[in-house]
Protein backbone atom coordinates (compact mmCIF):
# COMPACT_ATOMS: atom_id res chain seq x y z
CA UNK A 1 0.00 0.00 0.00
CA UNK A 2 2.90 2.33 0.81
CA UNK A 3 4.43 1.71 -2.43
CA UNK A 4 0.76 2.42 -4.46
CA UNK A 5 0.63 5.94 -2.57
CA UNK A 6 4.14 6.55 -3.52
CA UNK A 7 3.48 5.81 -7.12
CA UNK A 8 0.17 7.61 -7.06
CA UNK A 9 1.93 10.43 -5.70
CA UNK A 10 4.73 10.52 -8.57
CA UNK A 11 2.16 10.24 -10.88
CA UNK A 12 -0.06 13.07 -9.73
CA UNK A 13 3.36 15.09 -9.57
CA UNK A 14 4.35 14.27 -12.98
CA UNK A 15 1.02 14.70 -14.38
CA UNK A 16 1.18 18.24 -12.65
CA UNK A 17 4.23 19.07 -14.28
CA UNK A 18 2.98 17.81 -18.00
CA UNK A 19 -0.09 19.79 -17.73
CA UNK A 20 1.84 22.86 -16.61
CA UNK A 21 4.91 22.09 -19.34
CA UNK A 22 2.18 22.02 -22.23
CA UNK A 23 0.25 25.61 -20.93
CA UNK A 24 3.66 27.32 -21.01
CA UNK A 25 3.82 25.39 -24.77
CA UNK A 26 0.82 26.88 -25.94
CA UNK A 27 1.46 30.28 -24.82
CA UNK A 28 4.75 29.98 -27.05
CA UNK A 29 2.93 28.49 -29.62
CA UNK A 30 0.88 31.34 -30.19
CA UNK A 31 3.72 33.64 -30.27
CA UNK A 32 5.20 31.29 -33.16
CA UNK A 33 8.19 30.05 -30.62
CA UNK A 34 7.35 26.06 -31.74
CA UNK A 35 11.06 25.51 -30.42
CA UNK A 36 10.57 26.95 -27.52
CA UNK A 37 7.41 25.38 -27.49
CA UNK A 38 9.09 22.09 -27.59
CA UNK A 39 11.83 22.87 -25.17
CA UNK A 40 9.36 23.41 -22.51
CA UNK A 41 7.74 19.99 -22.90
CA UNK A 42 11.18 18.46 -22.71
CA UNK A 43 11.80 20.91 -19.40
CA UNK A 44 9.82 18.61 -17.31
CA UNK A 45 12.57 16.34 -14.84
CA UNK A 46 14.23 12.99 -15.90
CA UNK A 47 11.89 11.24 -13.32
CA UNK A 48 8.57 13.10 -14.00
CA UNK A 49 8.97 12.74 -17.42
CA UNK A 50 9.42 8.63 -17.43
CA UNK A 51 5.62 8.92 -16.20
CA UNK A 52 4.52 10.82 -18.97
CA UNK A 53 6.65 10.17 -21.61
CA UNK A 54 4.23 8.91 -24.51
CA UNK A 55 1.95 11.88 -23.48
CA UNK A 56 5.29 13.95 -24.11
CA UNK A 57 5.91 12.40 -27.23
CA UNK A 58 2.41 13.11 -28.50
CA UNK A 59 2.39 16.57 -27.48
CA UNK A 60 5.81 17.51 -29.07
CA UNK A 61 4.52 15.87 -32.02
CA UNK A 62 1.85 18.02 -32.14
CA UNK A 63 3.92 20.94 -31.95
CA UNK A 64 5.51 19.85 -34.88
CA UNK A 65 2.87 19.09 -36.79
CA UNK A 66 1.12 22.91 -35.71
CA UNK A 67 4.41 24.64 -37.03
CA UNK A 68 4.83 22.69 -40.13
CA UNK A 69 0.84 23.23 -40.91
CA UNK A 70 1.28 27.20 -39.79
CA UNK A 71 4.53 27.81 -42.05
CA UNK A 72 3.38 25.80 -45.10
CA UNK A 73 -0.24 27.83 -44.35
CA UNK A 74 1.50 30.53 -45.02
CA UNK A 75 3.61 29.80 -47.99
CA UNK A 76 0.59 28.92 -49.57
CA UNK A 77 -1.21 32.22 -48.90
CA UNK A 78 2.08 33.94 -49.99
CA UNK A 79 2.00 32.00 -53.25
CA UNK A 80 -2.25 33.14 -53.84
CA UNK A 81 -1.67 36.93 -53.19
CA UNK A 82 1.46 36.55 -55.82
CA UNK A 83 -1.21 35.00 -58.58
CA UNK A 84 -3.47 37.53 -57.58
CA UNK A 85 -1.12 40.54 -57.83
CA UNK A 86 -1.26 41.46 -54.17
CA UNK A 87 2.28 42.04 -54.18
CA UNK A 88 2.54 43.82 -50.37
CA UNK A 89 -0.33 41.10 -49.02
CA UNK A 90 2.20 38.54 -50.30
CA UNK A 91 5.36 39.98 -48.38
CA UNK A 92 3.19 40.47 -45.31
CA UNK A 93 3.01 36.81 -44.92
CA UNK A 94 6.49 36.04 -45.76
CA UNK A 95 7.56 38.16 -43.54
CA UNK A 96 5.43 36.30 -40.69
CA UNK A 97 7.02 33.73 -41.27
CA UNK A 98 10.34 35.33 -40.78
CA UNK A 99 9.04 35.80 -37.23
CA UNK A 100 8.42 31.85 -36.78
CA UNK A 101 11.00 29.91 -34.69
CA UNK A 102 10.85 26.65 -35.93
CA UNK A 103 14.10 24.46 -36.72
CA UNK A 104 12.79 21.50 -38.63
CA UNK A 105 13.16 22.09 -42.51
CA UNK A 106 14.54 25.92 -41.69
CA UNK A 107 16.48 25.82 -44.74
CA UNK A 108 14.44 24.35 -47.45
CA UNK A 109 11.70 27.05 -46.12
CA UNK A 110 14.09 29.21 -46.66
CA UNK A 111 15.06 28.58 -50.05
CA UNK A 112 11.14 28.89 -50.57
CA UNK A 113 10.65 32.22 -49.00
CA UNK A 114 13.60 34.18 -50.76
CA UNK A 115 12.19 32.45 -53.06
CA UNK A 116 8.14 34.05 -53.14
CA UNK A 117 10.14 37.29 -52.30
CA UNK A 118 11.94 37.48 -55.58
CA UNK A 119 8.28 36.93 -57.06
CA UNK A 120 6.47 38.58 -54.73
CA UNK A 121 9.21 41.62 -56.09
CA UNK A 122 8.69 40.81 -59.36
CA UNK A 123 4.93 41.25 -59.21
CA UNK A 124 5.62 45.03 -57.54
CA UNK A 125 7.64 45.63 -60.34
CA UNK A 126 5.48 45.01 -63.32
CA UNK A 127 2.00 46.62 -61.47
CA UNK A 128 4.72 49.82 -60.74
CA UNK A 129 5.14 50.02 -64.55
CA UNK A 130 1.40 49.23 -65.23
CA UNK A 131 0.39 52.14 -62.71
CA UNK A 132 2.98 54.32 -64.58
CA UNK A 133 1.47 53.66 -68.29
CA UNK A 134 -1.72 54.06 -67.04
CA UNK A 135 -1.27 57.15 -64.89
CA UNK A 136 0.46 58.75 -67.97
CA UNK A 137 -2.17 57.81 -70.64
CA UNK A 138 -4.42 59.03 -67.93
CA UNK A 139 -2.32 62.79 -67.52
CA UNK A 140 -2.13 63.09 -71.22
CA UNK A 141 -6.24 62.72 -71.77
CA UNK A 142 -6.58 65.18 -68.89
CA UNK A 143 -3.96 67.96 -70.32
CA UNK A 144 -5.94 67.67 -73.89
CA UNK A 145 -9.11 68.38 -72.17
CA UNK A 146 -7.60 71.32 -69.95
CA UNK A 147 -5.99 72.47 -73.22
CA UNK A 148 -9.17 72.67 -75.26
CA UNK A 149 -11.09 73.98 -72.56
CA UNK A 150 -8.23 76.60 -71.73
CA UNK A 151 -8.69 77.38 -75.80
CA UNK A 152 -12.39 77.93 -75.21
CA UNK A 153 -11.64 80.20 -71.73
CA UNK A 154 -13.26 78.14 -70.17
CA UNK A 155 -10.98 78.47 -66.85
CA UNK A 156 -12.88 77.48 -63.65
CA UNK A 157 -14.20 74.21 -66.09
CA UNK A 158 -10.68 73.59 -66.58
CA UNK A 159 -9.51 74.14 -63.17
CA UNK A 160 -12.51 71.66 -61.94
CA UNK A 161 -11.25 69.08 -63.98
CA UNK A 162 -8.12 68.98 -62.73
CA UNK A 163 -8.98 69.71 -59.39
CA UNK A 164 -11.12 66.52 -59.38
CA UNK A 165 -8.37 64.39 -61.23
CA UNK A 166 -6.07 65.11 -58.69
CA UNK A 167 -8.70 64.19 -55.40
CA UNK A 168 -9.42 61.21 -57.33
CA UNK A 169 -5.91 59.75 -58.16
CA UNK A 170 -3.92 58.04 -55.81
CA UNK A 171 -0.68 58.44 -58.48
CA UNK A 172 1.82 61.16 -57.70
CA UNK A 173 2.51 61.25 -61.26
CA UNK A 174 -1.05 62.59 -61.79
CA UNK A 175 -1.64 64.38 -58.58
CA UNK A 176 0.94 67.18 -58.95
CA UNK A 177 0.92 67.96 -62.37
CA UNK A 178 -2.91 68.62 -62.22
CA UNK A 179 -2.67 70.59 -59.35
CA UNK A 180 -0.23 72.61 -60.88
CA UNK A 181 -2.65 72.91 -64.09
CA UNK A 182 -5.53 73.73 -61.74
CA UNK A 183 -3.16 76.82 -60.45
CA UNK A 184 -2.77 77.50 -64.29
CA UNK A 185 -5.95 77.66 -64.29
CA UNK A 186 -7.09 79.89 -61.67
CA UNK A 187 -4.02 82.68 -62.67
CA UNK A 188 -6.11 82.66 -66.14
CA UNK A 189 -9.45 82.97 -64.83
CA UNK A 190 -8.14 85.52 -62.67
CA UNK A 191 -6.76 87.30 -65.86
CA UNK A 192 -9.94 87.46 -67.11
CA UNK A 193 -11.96 88.68 -63.86
CA UNK A 194 -9.27 91.94 -64.24
CA UNK A 195 -10.56 92.14 -67.94
CA UNK A 196 -14.19 91.75 -66.73
CA UNK A 197 -13.70 94.39 -63.56
CA UNK A 198 -11.66 96.97 -66.06
CA UNK A 199 -14.53 96.58 -69.16
CA UNK A 200 -17.31 97.75 -66.26
CA UNK A 201 -15.73 100.58 -65.03
CA UNK A 202 -16.19 101.71 -68.71
CA UNK A 203 -19.85 100.67 -69.06
CA UNK A 204 -21.34 103.90 -70.52
CA UNK A 205 -18.69 105.69 -71.95
CA UNK A 206 -17.54 105.71 -75.59
CA UNK A 207 -14.62 103.19 -76.64
CA UNK A 208 -12.99 101.53 -79.31
CA UNK A 209 -12.86 98.04 -79.40
CA UNK A 210 -10.20 96.91 -82.03
CA UNK A 211 -11.06 93.16 -83.07
CA UNK A 212 -9.06 90.70 -85.43
CA UNK A 213 -11.32 92.01 -88.29
CA UNK A 214 -12.78 95.30 -87.41
CA UNK A 215 -12.50 98.29 -84.93
CA UNK A 216 -16.29 98.59 -83.03
CA UNK A 217 -16.56 102.25 -81.65
CA UNK A 218 -19.53 103.40 -79.83
CA UNK A 219 -20.89 103.33 -75.88
CA UNK A 220 -20.03 100.04 -74.07
CA UNK A 221 -23.72 99.53 -72.67
CA UNK A 222 -22.79 95.77 -71.34
CA UNK A 223 -20.08 93.50 -69.98
CA UNK A 224 -20.61 89.48 -69.91
CA UNK A 225 -18.77 86.59 -69.43
CA UNK A 226 -18.85 85.96 -73.08
CA UNK A 227 -18.34 89.26 -74.99
CA UNK A 228 -18.99 93.13 -74.65
CA UNK A 229 -22.32 95.18 -76.05
CA UNK A 230 -21.40 98.30 -77.77
CA UNK A 231 -24.18 100.63 -79.38
CA UNK A 232 -24.35 103.26 -82.06
CA UNK A 233 -26.82 105.63 -82.38
CA UNK A 234 -27.55 106.54 -85.99
CA UNK A 235 -28.07 110.24 -86.58
CA UNK A 236 -29.58 111.89 -89.11
CA UNK A 237 -30.22 115.52 -89.62
CA UNK A 238 -28.93 115.62 -85.86
CA UNK A 239 -32.02 113.67 -84.75
CA UNK A 240 -31.51 109.71 -83.97
CA UNK A 241 -32.96 107.18 -86.04
CA UNK A 242 -31.98 104.15 -84.20
CA UNK A 243 -29.15 102.42 -83.03
CA UNK A 244 -26.39 99.38 -84.11
CA UNK A 245 -26.18 97.10 -81.40
CA UNK A 246 -22.70 95.04 -81.63
CA UNK A 247 -21.98 91.74 -79.47
CA UNK A 248 -18.15 91.43 -79.43
CA UNK A 249 -17.04 88.30 -77.79
CA UNK A 250 -13.99 88.70 -75.78
CA UNK A 251 -12.32 85.63 -78.13
CA UNK A 252 -12.51 88.20 -81.01
CA UNK A 253 -10.56 90.83 -79.38
CA UNK A 254 -7.37 91.99 -80.91
CA UNK A 255 -4.22 90.81 -78.45
CA UNK A 256 -3.97 94.74 -78.14
CA UNK A 257 -7.14 95.73 -76.49
CA UNK A 258 -7.12 92.36 -74.15
CA UNK A 259 -4.04 93.28 -73.03
CA UNK A 260 -5.57 96.99 -72.26
CA UNK A 261 -8.10 94.97 -70.17
CA UNK A 262 -6.04 92.77 -68.81
CA UNK A 263 -3.26 95.99 -67.59
CA UNK A 264 -4.11 95.16 -63.96
CA UNK A 265 -3.19 91.51 -63.78
CA UNK A 266 0.35 91.58 -63.34
CA UNK A 267 1.65 87.68 -62.29
CA UNK A 268 4.83 87.08 -60.31
CA UNK A 269 4.43 83.88 -59.12
CA UNK A 270 5.08 80.39 -61.65
CA UNK A 271 1.38 80.03 -62.08
CA UNK A 272 0.89 83.31 -63.37
CA UNK A 273 3.74 83.27 -65.87
CA UNK A 274 2.79 79.68 -66.94
CA UNK A 275 -0.99 81.06 -67.42
CA UNK A 276 0.82 84.21 -69.65
CA UNK A 277 2.50 81.72 -71.57
CA UNK A 278 -0.78 79.91 -72.54
CA UNK A 279 -1.84 83.66 -73.48
CA UNK A 280 0.67 83.90 -75.68
CA UNK A 281 0.34 80.20 -77.45
CA UNK A 282 -3.19 81.20 -77.56
CA UNK A 283 -2.16 83.96 -79.99
CA UNK A 284 0.44 81.61 -81.51
CA UNK A 285 2.86 84.16 -80.26
CA UNK A 286 5.20 82.24 -77.73
CA UNK A 287 7.39 84.75 -77.71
Amino acid sequence: EALAAVNRHWEAAANEAFVAAKARAAELVLKGDYDGAVSEMASIPGDLALKVSQAVLDETAAIGRAGRERIESALRKAEALIAEGDSAGARSELKSIEKIAFKEGQDSVTLRVVGLFVRADEVARVAAQERTRVAAEQLARLMAEFDELVEKRDYRLARNLMEKAAKESGEKSVVEPALAAARVAGALDSRRAAMIAAAEALVGKSVQLKTDKAVRRGVLRRVGDDSLLVVTQNIINGQVRGENRYEVAWSDLHADTEDEFASAWVPTDADGLIARAYVAMGRRDAA
